[in-house]
């Protein structure tokens, strides 16, 4: 794994695709042929983007590049122009976002070394994970699947409405068929009579890295479409000539059509191409970025197919670094904090496991407890298309029978999970913690029934750094408190994940023997492993007492007499506040502070008992929270101060809502308002004024 070192990325230069894109429309034999060249160029373009970014999704960006090359080369020759003023596309399938920035970049709506950029979105120069609308000729934003063809019918509506014919293209991929939404705008499609709309269903039949026969299949896609009032079209999706016909037929058809493209994921390179054959769990170019060894054969093999000889003498020129003449000699980027060591957590020590890892190691070694405690026999295991991320694969693979895939299907999942609680067993429900709005009126029907289950929200905060708004778990404390879940635990260590997975469990178990109700129980999990110099016990409810003393050691002390208070409960939080603690009294020694680590929130008696200690102890209170929404963390402390009747100052730092991508924790948490410079300033500034 390349990091911080320097990378040579090869990018087909800007003029290149200047006479290609005109010449390519159409279907006769220079067109076509010119049209070959072209997808030969998005790719290597696309996967430029994905190597300076060090994270990305090759796959789904190389299996549809004929369909977008052909939709832009015949339909939207000037995406520039104003959205309503022409047709247009919308990508659905948000992680093939890589060659939709090639193509606007080829059309001159940005440079083309503004790919190497990708997923670096510091600044306004940056371009997100998904296709946003931030990003000039980006028609509709992307990320969260399901929702583009409804999107494209709203356009249609607002087309009708005021007297427009625009043709609106929506991409979607086959494993997204699972999401709810799409069932429903596919029935819309029909009965609004949006023939203006031409849907197509890139059918690489993988989702993420494994065969979607394997987890929810449709047998018969066709007859699918057929049933709801619309016209299958099958064809190659990576031949263009097929592609045009296929459209042409649709557009001027008396009922709305779909395309299914039958496509290969990661076509274009026989290192990187995945057949429908590949093994579960075994795609793993789904979201895999090349070495370089593995790059250079790449882009070695798209060069020659394209069959352009002044492209070869140009990538020539770059293998042996002698330049050519101007055009593109070579483009260095310096790889500094990339995605590709996401796991490094910014200035700390060696890192072990996150709370994320520990909690699927926890899942597995219950396996081995529960003959020997009953209170762990009878829990089911739920996943959304995400067994990898969610460290569940080793339970899967240990325990198949307690393991259920449900696919791309949030609303179904958590739906399912109350039918296990209501049948007495105990379901774990496990996906990102963004995923889960997905669900949110499934979720209030578990909380308002007092229906008990376990609900992980994974990659939650602000360390999914990479993939932006629709992906970033910055409300999710809102969310749940909102549905009236009170009862939601933030682990800070592996050992705390483990206790708190084994707490919920037996809480869970006591209320099924004896009746009783009970509410959902929320654990916030992270992805990025933070690494602590002090001792925790594995008890979940223990609120943590740590004072910075006149040497800058840490230390564990119920006295907070005097000095102002962090309090935080999020791992990325705490770890920010001791270094920002420890650098505040390095630069002036009279400065005493403390930190309050909370377990998490709920109406726990000995955590009520020793905030209202605190909050009478410490001199000021600082709280640095990781959910911008209305009712996160401060939130809670400020009603609990009340409801206690303790009239403390308080000062709050939360995160400042969805962003773009960066490539690394410390740009993140720079971007939410956590700077170092920035917190240093207003702990000096409350250290110093008190109450």
């Amino acid at each position: 794994m390349i990091q911080n070192t320097q990378r040579s990325i090869f990018l087909v230069p800007q003029d290149r695709f200047d006479v290609l894109r005109k010449s390519s429309a159409g279907t006769g034999s220079d067109a076509l042929k010119a049209m070959k060249t072209l997808c030969c160029f998005y790719r290597i373009n696309a996967l430029g983007a994905i190597m300076a970014a060090g994270h990305g999704w090759l796959g789904a960006s190389f299996s549809c590049v004929e369909i977008l090359a052909t939709i832009y080369s015949n339909f939207i020759e000037n995406p520039g122009r104003p959205v309503n003023e022409r047709n247009r596309l919308i990508l659905s399938k948000g992680h093939a976002a890589a060659t939709h920035y090639a193509i606007l970049a080829a059309h001159g709506l940005m440079p083309v070394e503004a790919l190497l950029r990708y997923k670096d979105c510091r600044d306004s120069g940056g371009l997100p994970a998904h296709s946003d609308l931030s990003v000039n000729g980006v028609d509709a934003g992307s990320g969260s699947l399901g929702m583009g063809i409804s999107k494209a019918i709203g356009f249609t509506m607002a087309d009708r409405l005021q007297g427009r014919e625009n043709f609106n293209f929506v991409i979607l991929g086959d494993g997204e068929l699972q999401e709810g939404q799409v069932m429903e705008s596919l029935l819309s499609l029909a009965s609004q009579d949006c023939r203006n709309c031409i849907i197509v269903i890139d059918v690489n039949g993988l989702q993420s890295d494994s065969p979607i026969s394997c987890i929810k299949n449709i047998f018969d896609l066709e007859m699918l479409i057929s049933s709801m009032g619309l016209v299958p079209c099958v064809v190659d999706g990576h031949e263009p000539e097929s592609l045009m016909k296929a459209f042409e037929r649709i557009t001027g058809d008396s009922v709305p059509g779909v395309v299914l493209a039958q496509t290969v994921k990661g076509y274009g390179s026989t290192i990187t191409a995945m057949g429908r054959d590949t093994a579960f769990g075994e795609g793993v170019w789904h979201g895999k970025v090349p070495d370089e060894s593995e790059y250079r054969e790449i882009i070695a093999e798209l060069v020659k197919e394209s069959g352009d000889p002044d492209l070869r003498e140009l990538y020539e020129g770059f293998i042996d670094c002698s330049g050519t003449d101007g055009d593109l000699a070579r483009l260095s980027v310096f790889l500094k904090g990339s995605a590709a060591d996401s796991k490094a957590d910014s200035g700390t020590e060696a890192i072990t496991f996150s709370t994320e890892e520990a909690f699927g190691d926890a899942l597995v070694q219950l396996i081995e407890k529960k003959s020997d405690d009953s209170r762990f026999s009878d829990f089911i295991v739920l996943d959304a298309d995400l067994r990898k991320s969610c460290r569940l694969a080793e339970f899967q693979k240990r325990c198949p029978e307690r393991f259920m895939e449900i696919g791309i299907s949030e609303q179904d999942m958590v739906s399912i999970a109350e039918g296990i609680s209501l049948g007495g067993a105990i379901p774990v429900i496990n996906t990102y913690a963004a995923f889960l709005r997905r669900a949110y009126d499934q979720i209030w029907s578990l909380a308002s029934q007092s229906i008990p289950a376990i609900i992980a929200g994974h990659y939650s905060g602000l360390d999914y750094f990479t993939d932006g708004r629709s992906h970033q778990s910055v409300n999710d404390i809102s969310m749940m408190r909102s549905c009236g879940i009170d009862c939601i635990l933030e682990p800070l260590t592996p050992l705390r994940t483990r206790g708190a997975l084994e707490w919920a469990i037996g809480e869970i178990t006591k209320a099924h023997e004896s009746g009783q109700k009970m509410r959902p129980v929320y654990l916030r999990l992270h992805r990025t492993a933070v690494n602590f110099d002090f001792d925790v016990t594995s008890d979940p409810l223990e609120p943590i007492s740590l004072v910075l003393d006149g040497s800058g050691t840490w230390l564990q002390s119920d006295d907070f007499t005097g000095r102002t208070a962090i309090f935080c409960s999020d791992p990325h939080m705490v770890k920010r506040a001791m270094k920002v603690c420890s650098s505040a009294q390095g630069k002036n020694s009279t400065l005493l502070f403390s930190i309050g680590v909370l377990p998490g929130i709920g109406n726990f008696g000995e955590v009520l008992d020793w905030l209202s200690n605190k909050f009478k102890q410490c001199r000021k209170i600082l709280i640095l929270d990781s959910d911008f929404g209305p009712a996160g963390l401060s939130s809670w402390l400020q009603e609990t101060a009340a409801r206690e009747e303790l009239h403390a100052s308080m000062e709050i730092v939360k995160a400042r809502g969805a962003c773009h991508s960066t490539r690394n924790l410390e740009q993140m948490l720079e971007l939410q308002g956590f700077g170092m410079d920035e917190l240093v300033r207003i702990f000096t500034d409350a250290a110093t004024n008190g109450r």
